[in-house]
């Protein structure tokens, strides 16, 4: 996760001259956002970091290691429906899940590249592994985490503890959504829009 942070900072580098003015991190993505904020502070004006936290610990990330081992094993059908069922947990309980995975197996991997599972495997691994709460009072530019108050990929006190550890941040908690819900809920654009418009940035002359 620290080095996709590094490659983040080269393509900064190469193609916005080594500044943007505000990075989101979405996900397993806020990881990434979180470690190119505390370890380039001079790479960006603000962060996003949506549905995320210091650490991965709500009780569907085990699902995902699983997931990414039933990819790595050939058992695709399988693989499917246990990520459908964690992101839609609504369709486990009328076997919706198993259904989805077995329609989508034969295509899923179709145009996939040859490491896609071992990709997968090494990612979700390197997930649970990551704890970014030592570097967080080491963020110094504004933030704002966001996410839901039944997130089953980042519990809520991890998303306030992330919020409390950022010396300039500010928490927004969806009380009633989960993960995806609070994704894709329509205030997260207008919190990210305010927060963009508070937190102005000054151009050079």
């Amino acid at each position: 996760i620290v080095d996709r942070a590094d490659d983040s900072a080269q393509l900064s580098a190469d193609e916005f001259d080594g500044h943007v003015a505000t990075v989101i991190g979405v996900s397993y993505g806020g990881h990434i956002a979180l470690a190119l904020a505390a370890q380039h502070p001079d790479g960006l004006a603000r962060l996003v970091c949506a549905g995320s936290g210091y650490a991965a610990d709500g009780p569907s990330n085990a699902a995902d290691v699983t997931y990414a081992r039933l990819l790595v094993e050939g058992r695709t059908s399988e693989a499917i429906a246990l990520h459908f069922g964690q992101v839609y947990p609504q369709t486990r309980r009328w076997g919706i899940a198993r259904v989805f995975g077995a329609a989508f197996a034969p295509f899923f991997l179709r145009r996939a590249h040859p490491y896609f599972a071992s990709d997968t495997l090494v990612e979700a691994e390197a997930q649970m592994a990551f704890d970014a709460r030592a570097m967080l009072p080491d963020i110094l530019i504004p933030v704002l985490v966001v996410g839901g108050g039944s997130d089953q990929f980042f519990a809520r006190d991890v998303t306030e503890e992330t919020a409390r550890l950022i010396p300039d941040c500010s928490l927004r908690i969806y009380d009633d959504k989960d993960h995806l819900g609070a994704l894709t809920d329509k205030r997260l654009s207008r919190d990210i829009l305010d927060f963009v418009e508070q937190h102005a940035v000054v151009a050079p002359a």
